[in-house]
């Protein structure tokens, strides 16, 4: 499978990509570090916020997960490649986002049995930026104030928790991490992988690709 996707590319190509790759002042392997650092503090502060505030996610609740629409960029997902790779699965999984309409649903999202809003992440620990910060990050509006960005299922289930947590993010009593502040900061450790958000199945299979190009220019 690697060597079939790597014979699509010429020679000159490889070379190409080869030196985009590796001009950059960071390693791919500094990089996945930075990201996963960032992960850290996202998640820092996320559960600061969340513990301040009462908001969670209803026990299972897979609304967000189980949409098609999620989208993410290659960088965030070089972590998880990284990592499947290690365990020798990631081929496997590059192969099930062919065999399945991979712009869709999530192919790590593992839904209950007869339920497909209900389920769990069979990567949850390697999870990119949108699905950590999903229902407890903020945007800040013309005048740089910071709102709350609220999810659907939230405002159905948790009305009055929700609320009271509007109401201190208004009045500044407590704010969610910024998802631009963030992803200014992955743009900052690599521009062209971070240059646009794509289908998450399309990301990870990218993220793939770029790992086993840097496998095959470090041989």
């Amino acid at each position: 499978m690697i060597d079939n996707f790597l014979g699509r590319i010429s020679g000159f190509w490889h070379a190409v990509i080869g030196r985009l790759f590796y001009s950059s002042p960071y390693d791919v392997k500094i990089k996945i570090r930075s990201v996963r650092r960032i992960y850290v503090e996202v998640d820092r502060a996320t559960q600061s916020f969340r513990k301040k505030v009462g908001l969670g996610c209803p026990d299972r609740c897979g609304h967000c997960c189980a949409n098609s629409n999620v989208e993410t960029t290659v960088l965030e997902m070089l972590p998880l490649a990284e990592e499947l790779l290690r365990r020798g699965e990631a081929e496997a999984w590059w192969q099930e986002t062919e065999n399945r309409d991979f712009p869709g649903q999530c192919v790590f999202y593992i839904p209950d049995e007869g339920e497909q809003n209900q389920g769990r992440c069979g990567v949850y620990a390697l999870r990119p930026l949108i699905c950590r910060m999903f229902g407890y990050t903020g945007n800040k509006d013309k005048y740089g104030r910071i709102r709350l960005v609220a999810c659907n299922v939230m405002k159905k289930l948790l009305p009055h928790v929700l609320e009271e947590a509007l109401h201190r993010v208004d009045i500044g009593k407590d704010q969610p991490p910024v998802m631009a502040d963030v992803i200014m900061r992955t743009s900052m450790l690599d521009p062209e992988l971070t240059k646009e958000s794509i289908a998450i199945n399309t990301a990870f299979r990218k993220a793939v690709e770029r790992m086993w190009l840097s496998r095959r220019y470090r041989e």
